[in-house]
């Protein structure tokens, strides 16, 4: 999930995303530019007390992988050493997406109650912050006010040179800050752009790499903005089939699809400016109500479908009858969740590469619905226009093939990255295996234990596809009548 939360204005300003590509380059200066450790206390990184065997610090690495400059970053990172007796000797490095979101967000799924922590007790855990995000240094964040093409111009003259912000270097990155910590070998989870990370690597370090794991899959040619409504339009008709085969969802919030397309029409004819108020700030809130917006409110939750998709029906129903009760308190739930998103990485990382290639992946077309709907169809042509860098060559977009194992992940309710995206990488790794998780959205792992009890049986036993009889025990919905009774703690009435 990333930022969208501070307001409306900024949910209309970064709705775009790219698919991001890397070439070979010789890696001379990177052994000589990489210093010792850093090492810093783990609270500077906002790690929480009850983590295990955490230790933190930077990794200086060199600003281009391909050449010396005087030039160099600090790139964060926390280890998390095994909890577990019999631990594997070669971690996993667990990467983020965005491009720009902070890898070190997951941290808290660690602690004790942690969905993730049985990760922590088969092998060493390895969080890495990409260059530019938010705990490494420089940080590049663009404010909330502020136009893409100002950003750039305040950014270079803070001396940043944003040609060095792109899939090439990191992935250099990745290999020399594990390497520096003292793996030769590694294993390698991303999710959504950080699954494309993976796929770089494999084409730069395919020694290095034991296995990866790729979460909301995305390939080195193919653009998923071209795609946004066509997603979008999958995850809701899974919605909607799901609904209809629920005695409970059926009977309560019966034409699903009829209800959303008279609830978007009428906030198109009629929208509304609502005001939110927040737990400890005197400034209230407002969001601009329309269709437009409206739509791109669903389509960002349900990138936590686990959590959200369920209230939909409800959500919707409400709307539709100007009870603004379940609206609003998710709203402040996103805001709880938000975490800071380096949008002066995220653009430069997107525009070094704009312009891939759009291959057929069999998505159904867009629903009727959805059709008017622009703010999240565009392209990356005319916003990069607003945030120029040197373009990577066109050889980065070629499909990546290898026969390391690779565990592909995607969530049934994803409305950006759908299985099909995972299906077509699939396609050119020969040791592959590929599902889809019942219920979720948008990087699974996260989400449920299915996922985490099949990749850890995929890490012991990379050769062989893991045992899938989770999936089938995990349900579709299995609490509409929890989430979506009156006495649901989002159903609260707030002002």
């Amino acid at each position: 999930m990333i930022n969208f939360w501070k307001d409306s204005t900024l949910l209309l300003l970064l709705i775009l995303f790219s698919s991001l590509k890397i070439k070979a380059f010789d890696t001379k200066y990177s052994a000589e530019a990489a210093e010792l450790i850093e090492t810093h206390s783990c609270a500077n990184f906002d790690v929480p007390a009850t983590v295990e065997n955490a230790s933190c610090g930077y990794v200086t690495v060199p600003e281009f992988h391909d050449r010396a400059t005087k030039t160099s970053f600090k790139l964060a990172f926390i280890r998390l050493k095994s909890t577990g007796n019999n631990s594997d000797s070669t971690p996993l490095i667990m990467e983020q997406g965005g491009p720009g979101a902070s890898s070190f967000h997951r941290v808290r799924h660690f602690t004790p109650e942690g969905i993730l922590l049985p990760l922590q007790k088969q092998r060493d855990i390895l969080l890495i912050e990409q260059r530019g995000a938010y705990y490494s240094r420089p940080y590049l964040q663009c404010d909330r006010a502020e136009f893409p093409s100002i950003c750039k111009e305040r950014l270079e003259g803070e001396g940043i040179n944003l040609d060095a912000f792109n899939m090439v270097q990191h992935a250099h990155d990745i290999a020399l800050v594990t390497q520096t910590l003292g793996y030769d070998r590694f294993n390698y989870y991303g999710t959504s752009y950080a699954s494309q990370l993976a796929l770089y690597l494999l084409r730069q370090y395919p020694q290095r790499l034991r296995t990866i794991i790729l979460d909301a899959t995305i390939a080195t040619d193919s653009d998923i903005g071209f795609y946004q409504l066509e997603s979008f339009s999958r995850a809701l008709r899974n919605i909607f089939a799901a609904c209809d085969r629920d005695r409970f969802c059926q009977q309560n919030y019966p034409n699903l699809e009829q209800e959303l397309t008279h609830l978007l029409e009428k906030l198109e004819r009629d929208p509304l400016s609502i005001s939110i108020s927040i737990e400890g700030e005197e400034k209230e809130h407002y969001y601009f109500l329309n269709g437009q917006t409206f739509a791109f409110f669903l389509r960002d939750f349900l990138y936590d479908a686990h959590q959200y998709a369920p209230q939909l029906p409800r959500l919707i129903y409400d709307l539709n009858r100007e009870d603004f009760t379940l609206f609003k308190n998710i709203y402040r739930q996103r805001l709880k969740e938000a975490f800071p998103l380096a949008n002066g990485m995220r653009f430069a990382t997107i525009c070094a590469a704009p312009n891939p290639p759009i291959p057929s992946l069999n998505l159904k077309p867009t629903l009727l619905l959805l059709q008017r709907i622009t703010i999240i169809s565009g392209t990356l042509v005319d916003f990069c226009s607003f945030y120029p860098v040197t373009p990577l060559a066109n050889s980065v977009y070629e499909p990546i093939r290898s026969d390391i194992p690779s565990l592909i992940l995607h969530g049934e309710y994803d409305p950006i990255t759908p299985l099909p995206y995972g299906e077509y990488v699939a396609h050119f790794l020969s040791k592959a295996y590929i599902f889809e998780y019942p219920g979720l959205g948008h990087g699974v792992l996260e989400q449920g234990n299915c996922p985490i009890i099949m990749a850890l049986e995929f890490l012991d036993r990379p050769q062989q596809s893991p045992d899938r009889t989770c999936i089938a025990k995990m349900g579709q919905w299995g609490v509409w009548e929890n989430v979506l009774s009156p006495n649901s703690e989002l159903n609260e009435r707030k002002p």
